[in-house]
């Protein structure tokens, strides 16, 4: 059994909408989605995702039918980005019927994603597929965590760990990933770090020499910022240094 999520995917519709809204007005539909709501007469995309983001109660079929246009031959390349994978491999916290968590997968829009992510269903006018994760807000997946530990270590040595066959997995999570853990070159990780010290230092000297920074740089207020910015995440770093009023 799949569940929607309506107000998620009417506002997903609506980013959409936001980000792409030239090309979005300019495509006219291809196709005849079976909706039960009326589209205008000769409608364009930007009427279809409109009509999804201004009733909730039929934004899947909405957002299905946008991404069937997304999907007719000779039209862009997609990007399908998600961050904070560690929340959709697991269970969330809906409950059935039955008083039973519902897992992730079992959210149509995020069933969506791992179809794609998975390498299940293709990108057929091309693009990428892209999820991020980090070790802040990220609930605990140890399934996800195995994955990227054994992507890591085939990126190194052929000495690929196993998991351990007395814990429990989350055998969905496994099968999304699987991928990471065997010889495929479709899905891969890139592991990205914080700032170096000098790398913070050059920003900060950027923001100063723009006039967003009022203040000198120099080596302890460099440190001081870089500490407090989860040594050199680049998003923390702007927000303690040119955000943060005292």
């Amino acid at each position: 059994m799949q569940y929607t999520q309506d107000s998620y995917t009417a506002n997903l519709l609506q980013q959409m909408l936001k980000a792409n809204g030239a090309f979005l007005h300019a495509t006219k539909m291809n196709t005849k989605p079976d909706l039960s709501l009326p589209l205008p007469p000769a409608p364009t995309l930007r009427d279809l995702a409109a009509l999804g983001m201004a009733n909730p109660e039929v934004s899947w079929p909405v957002f299905v039918a946008l991404w069937n246009e997304l999907s007719v031959p000779g039209r862009p390349p997609v990007l399908l980005a998600l961050d904070g994978l560690s929340h959709i491999m697991r269970h969330s916290e809906y409950m059935s019927a039955q008083v039973k968590p519902i897992h992730a997968h079992d959210l149509t829009i995020v069933r969506h994603f791992v179809d794609h992510l998975s390498g299940q269903k293709k990108l057929p006018n091309g693009g990428i597929v892209l999820a991020a994760t980090s070790q802040s807000n990220a609930p605990a997946s140890p399934a996800l965590e195995f994955c990227i530990q054994a992507a890591r270590a085939r990126q190194t040595s052929a000495d690929i760990p196993q998991w351990n066959p007395y814990k429990n997995v989350d055998s969905r999570t496994m099968e999304a990933l699987s991928d990471l853990r065997g010889e495929s070159k479709d899905l891969d990780i890139i592991y990205v770090g914080g700032l170096s010290k000098d790398e913070t230092r050059s920003i900060m000297e950027y923001y100063a020499e723009s006039g967003m920074l009022r203040h000198k740089v120099h080596d302890g207020f460099v440190t001081e910022k870089w500490s407090l910015a989860g040594m050199g995440n680049i998003g923390e770093l702007e927000k303690a240094s040119v955000r943060m009023r005292l």
